[in-house]
């Protein structure tokens, strides 16, 4: 009997202990968040003039420690949001002194009573001691979980499209103002610099991140500037050899350096900041977002630190990606979340380009993070980098290029085409335009997948306007032949003679005409005004299929078109020529939902010269029956 009830209290102060025990697991771990009490403090267990230390690395690829003194908790800042908050810290180290705030720091994890507390994320551009907001653990624990990211990839993220408004005329002459290009490229903010040049902040505001960058010079830099103006503030040279040295050493730990690289290979771009919470093979950093996209699926690489680099308004670590190591799944406004060992998407670019006065082709291979918004802009770096890899063009330059753009789910981009005294921007036109507007169309998600680009350049100027023109005459009949003779003048060269033709239909109507002389610019505006229809997209093929003919329009082309008078009816890519008035109104109906709109045939033709093409003559001309 005593053995019996021994055992059923023993039973029973077992059950009760499991039950106490359980709690304390309850108390201890949030399974939601993940919230280990033994190891985090949390935000409302901070106070004033508590001491702590935390880490990031100063120089190498090892985290430091440096003391921290809590100012205040704040909440509900311009920059935590509603119903979250910040620890106030003014750094006691004289590292930071000289320092002050640090591009790449955000990130770097805080410790008080031996817990983490968060990543400093926060500071002030101009201000002139170490003062810095930190962003609670718990918060940057909940970023990837809410959806559970996993292997979703870019699944769920927030998609940018431009408006189908701006499908409807992809032959006109810009295809995006430049405020639409500004849209286009301003979510890449490398360096999460949302301050404008000559702006002054005052408020609290998120770190930017350090821009850490191999092999791309400063020209590339000055061209690009024009949407991003603080591109090259901090641009840092880097080393191979430091890559090579570290590769497959760096651990990855609280206070460690973490890059999102964006370009890999013969150059590097990558944005720089610091690893804050490991556990297991998740990765947490920064303590705010990079450009809160969600979900994503960005490279993920360990980094090298050379040094802080002290600048009057904000300093930087001046560093450098190492390796790949996983792949960022979710950038929200705590912190970026990723997967160790994870393998990122990315877009293979091989570029190859011939020098004058070289006797050898100079090859590039890199590849590109995968997203939808940043390709555009990095394909367009990847370029124009390689072909000004020396440093700049010749005073006097023509560049003919091959371009081949290959997407997952439509057909690729392939043109050739030639640039003469226009820098690299014609080629900026050419890739980064199309491309976002395929990428960031509104009916389709579509994939970059590859991407290859032969340049060829020349230390000679191929440019050439149209001095004069005559036709061979003025009065035509049905079926015979325009002979325009044109004198071309091409740049500090002797002046040379050109004929290009027009056959006129057999059954073409009496009446006048005119005919247009000119470039491509001048053969595009043709076509938009007389067919309209066919350069209105309705899908992503439609937008593939027009992008790929306005392309091909190669600039060293003379150009001789006619408009016909018969006119005719689309109904959006349906054609109705040659229809009589009184159906012509009533399809013409406003009230009709379909686009309904008015062309005319087109006749041209065109010689291809050794110029780029400038100008255009217009001529009146009658034909008749007889005469």
């Amino acid at each position: 009997m005593k053995t019996t009830f021994g055992l059923k209290i023993s039973g029973i102060g077992l059950f009760v202990m499991a039950i106490a025990v359980s709690g304390v697991l309850a108390a201890d771990i949030d399974s939601q968040t993940r919230f280990d009490r033994q190891r985090y403090i949390d935000i409302d267990q901070i106070e004033a003039g508590m001491r702590g230390y935390g880490l990031t690395v100063f120089q190498g690829v090892s985290p430091e420690r440096f003391e921290i003194v809590v100012v205040s908790v704040i909440r509900n800042t311009n920059q935590t949001g509603p119903k979250r908050g910040a620890i106030l810290i003014r750094c006691k180290d004289k590292r930071f002194d000289l320092a002050r705030g640090v591009q790449g720091v955000s990130g770097s994890p805080v410790f008080f009573d031996g817990r983490m507390a968060g990543a400093m994320a926060f500071g002030w551009k101009n201000g002139e001691e170490p003062l810095y907001g930190v962003t609670p653990i718990r918060e940057m624990l909940e970023v990837g979980h809410t959806g559970e990211v996993g292997e979703r990839g870019t699944e769920g993220a927030a998609k940018f499209s431009f408006d189908p408004s701006l499908y409807r005329r992809l032959m006109r002459d810009v295809l995006l103002e430049p405020d639409q290009t500004q849209k286009l490229v301003r979510e890449w903010s490398p360096t999460r610099e949302r301050v404008r040049d000559g702006e002054i902040s005052t408020g609290l505001t998120a770190l930017p991140l350090a821009l850490t960058v191999s092999g791309i010079n400063e020209q590339t830099a000055v061209r690009l500037r024009k949407w991003i103006p603080s591109l090259s503030a901090n641009m840092a040279a880097t080393s191979a050899d430091i890559a090579e040295k570290w590769a497959g050493k760096i651990k990855i730990e609280p206070g460690g350096t973490l890059t999102i690289p964006q370009i890999v290979g013969d150059f590097n771009f990558a944005v720089l900041g610091t690893v804050t919470e490991v556990v297991g093979d998740r990765v947490y950093g920064f303590g705010h977002s990079w450009n809160a996209n969600g979900a994503t699926s960005w490279p993920m690489g360990t980094g090298y630190v050379h040094t802080f680099v002290n600048l009057k308004t904000m300093s930087f670590k001046l560093g450098q990606m190492v390796e790949l190591v996983g792949t960022i799944q979710a950038d929200e406004a705590a912190a970026v979340y990723g997967r160790v060992g994870t393998k990122p998407p990315m877009v293979p670019a091989a570029i190859e380009v011939e020098w004058p006065y070289l006797d050898r082709l100079e090859n590039f291979k890199v590849r590109l993070a995968r997203d939808q918004r940043r390709d555009p802009f990095l394909a367009t770096v990847a370029g124009i980098n390689a072909i000004l890899y020396r440093g700049g063009l010749p005073w006097d330059h023509t560049i003919r290029y091959q371009v081949e753009m290959r997407f997952e789910e439509i057909p690729p981009l392939s043109f050739s085409n030639i640039s003469s005294q226009s820098d690299v921007f014609d080629i900026i036109d050419d890739l980064m335009v199309p491309l976002g507007l395929i990428l960031n169309n509104p009916w389709k998600e579509v994939t970059l997948t590859g991407m290859e680009m032969k340049a060829a350049i020349s230390d000679k100027a191929c440019v050439a306007r149209i001095k004069s023109a005559q036709l061979n005459q003025r009065i035509f009949q049905p079926g015979q032949t325009v002979i325009a003779a044109l004198v071309l003048q091409p740049l500090r060269r002797p002046t040379f003679g050109v004929q290009v033709c027009l056959p006129l239909p057999s059954d073409l109507p009496p009446g006048k005409y005119k005919i247009n002389l000119g470039s491509y610019l001048n053969y595009r505006r043709a076509l938009q005004d007389a067919q309209p229809h066919r350069y209105i997209a309705y899908d992503a093929d439609d937008v593939q299929r027009i992008l790929q003919e306005r392309l091909s329009l190669s600039r060293n082309g003379l150009y001789i078109t006619m408009s016909l008078p018969q006119k005719g009816l689309a109904i959006e890519r349906n054609e109705l020529p040659y229809l009589p008035g009184s159906k012509s109104m009533l399809l013409n109906d406003k009230s009709r939902k379909a686009d309904v709109t008015q062309f005319r045939p087109l006749l041209s033709n065109k010689i291809d010269t050794d110029y780029v093409i400038v100008g255009k003559q217009l001529f009146d001309i009658e034909v008749r029956q007889e005469y």
